[in-house]
Order: C-alpha cells, then structure tokens, then sequence
C-alpha cells in the first residue's frame, strides 16, 4: 500500500476486479485515489490496454498544498465516486 493516485493523461486502461473486467478508464480519470483516505483498502487491479501516460501524485504531498487546490481534487474525486456509484447502481438493476 502506499500514498499514491495517478491521473490518466493519455490511453485508455481497463478496471479489473477477481480477474474479471469491470469497467474502463479513458483520459482524464484517476485511479487509486482510495489512497487518498486513510485506511481505505483499493480492491481493483488497473490495467493497461495499450500506451499509457499518468501523472503520479502523492496524497502526503497534496495535503500540504493549498486549501483551495485540495477543495478541487477533492470535488474531482466526488464526482468520479458518484460517477462510479452510479453506475454500479445502473447494471445492477
């Protein structure tokens, strides 16, 4: 485990859970970021399908930036949540 998240810039990856895909990522989403909270365990294996480029970004670092810049990650990662909850919501109904 460790303090990381990574923001996809360029291809596109695949979310895997128990070996089976579960959903994809395309530029602009973020992985990880359940590092992000302490203590949250990540359950997803993040695969590649084909030339990727992400920006790692460290959550140890991103506490000491300032409140304004964490209020927006914290907002981009709200809405990737509610995003994803969603649509667990919609193929399981």
């Amino acid at each position: 485990m460790d303090d990381r998240f990574y923001i996809l810039v360029s291809g596109n990856c695949s979310v895997e859970r128990n070996g089976a895909s579960v959903g994809m990522l395309s530029t602009g989403e973020c992985f990880g970021e359940t590092s992000y909270v302490q203590g949250a365990k990540r359950n997803a294996t993040i695969r590649a399908a084909g030339d990727v480029t992400v920006i790692k970004v460290s959550s140890t670092l991103l506490e000491q930036v300032s409140a304004s810049c964490q209020l927006r990650f914290n907002r981009v990662f709200l809405r990737a949540l509610i995003g994803r909850l969603q649509g667990v919501e919609f193929r399981t109904n």
